[in-house]
Order: C-alpha cells, then sequence, then structure tokens
C-alpha cells in the first residue's frame, strides 16, 4: 500500500552486495516498519478518517480541527502542541501498511533466504554464539511517528552487544555499509538521526544502487 518504485532492483542488488561482500561483514541491522493499524499516521486515529497523505499540523489541533478518536491521547497531542510551533507537522496520514503479521509487514522471501544463509555460514565458519543478523522493529508507537529507525537501533543494539555502559553505537566497526527503501523517507532520517550523535565508526558508505526513492 505505500510501494516505493525500484524497491524490486534495490533487493536484488542487496541480495548480490551480502553475496559477494559477506565475509567482509560482522552484523547486520535490518529495520522494519511495524505498525498497528490504531496508529498516528493512519486515517482511524482521527475523528473524521482524514484522508491518506492528509498532514496534521499543530494549529489543526489546536482548532479542534482534528482531534484522536480516543480522548486520553488528547492530553498528549496537546502537550506536544504546546511545544511546537503551529505549522509543525503532528502527523502524516498514510495509507495503512506494516501492520504487524501481516504479508506487507514482512520482509521479501528471496532477501530473507540470503540473510539467514549468510548468518548460518557466519556462526559455523566463525564459532559464533552472539547474534549476527538482528531484526528492527519501529513504528510501534501508537502516538509517535518513527521514520528514523535509529533510536530503536541503538537501544536493541546495547541489548544484543554492549557491556560497557561508556562505549559508543558501533564502536570497534571500522565501516557501516547502509542501503534500502525508502531511501527519501525512512533511509534518511536515520542516516540524519545517525549524525546527531557520535557513531563510534570512521567510516559510512551508501549503497545507492541498493536504495529505492
Amino acid at each position: 500500500s505505500l510501494y516505493v518504485p525500484g524497491a524490486e532492483k534495490a533487493i536484488e542488488e542487496i541480495i548480490k552486495f551480502v553475496k559477494e561482500h559477506g565475509d567482509q561483514i560482522d552484523e547486520i541491522f535490518v529495520t522494519q516498519d511495524s505498525h498497528f493499524k490504531f496508529h498516528i499516521g493512519h486515517s482511524c486515529f482521527w475523528n473524521g478518517d482524514p484522508d491518506p497523505f492528509t498532514t496534521i499540523t499543530a494549529k489543526d489541533i489546536k482548532s479542534g480541527k482534528y482531534t484522536p478518536k480516543v480522548d486520553c491521547w488528547i492530553d498528549d497531542a496537546l502537550i506536544r502542541c504546546c511545544l511546537s510551533g503551529e505549522d509543525e507537522v503532528i502527523a502524516q496520514i498514510w495509507p495503512e501498511h506494516c501492520i504487524n503479521g501481516t504479508w506487507g509487514h514482512a520482509l521479501p522471501e528471496n532477501l530473507l533466504q540470503t540473510l539467514h544463509e549468510w548468518a548460518l555460514n557466519k556462526h559455523i565458519s566463525n564459532s559464533l554464539t552472539r547474534t549476527c543478523l538482528v531484526f528492527i522493529p519501529k513504528g510501534q508507537y501508537t502516538c509517535k511517528e518513527e521514520y528514523s529507525a535509529w533510536d530503536a537501533l541503538v537501544r536493541v543494539y546495547e541489548e544484543i552487544t554492549f557491556f560497557d555502559p561508556n562505549l559508543l553505537p558501533f564502536d570497534g566497526y571500522n565501516k557501516i555499509w547502509i542501503s534500502g527503501v525508502a531511501k527519501d523517507v525512512c533511509v534518511a532520517n536515520t542516516i540524519k538521526d545517525m549524525c546527531l550523535g557520535e557513531l563510534g565508526c570512521s567510516q559510512v558508505s551508501f549503497l545507492d544502487c541498493c536504495m529505492a526513492a
């Protein structure tokens, strides 16, 4: 329902990259939009059921033009409005997409097979006991849009990898490769958040042929 043109080609290129460079890769982090139907970015969250691609601003909420269907969310929305300028976007309505457990939430079968085969070979050839293939859900908070995967990525990364709380994310890595869809939304926002924080890694490379926008 939120199809990204060129996604199939990008997936093929990601698969090719993993197969050709798998021995140079230590860990793969797979981020997934993982929404519930009742979500601030979906029409059913709001009274009046606004059409997909409607933009809801702080001014709209303050004026009562758009209000959440469940009263308990109104206070949270109003608090956010009070802290923001009237033109700030509180929600962008999207077609319902990536609903947890549905076909649209799943990764393509050919990509999944490649990733799991890579992980299996990594475990066997390197006697790995730690996780090297990590799936990271984002967008599960009902009243918060998460275009970026950075917060979720860091949280999961800390849980599975960190022993020293003073370490930065990706300490000990010399390179990060980035791919994915949609390049102009989820990938772009993730990279923006990565640049705001301390990365702990000196090299970041963008696999442009492995992206679609």
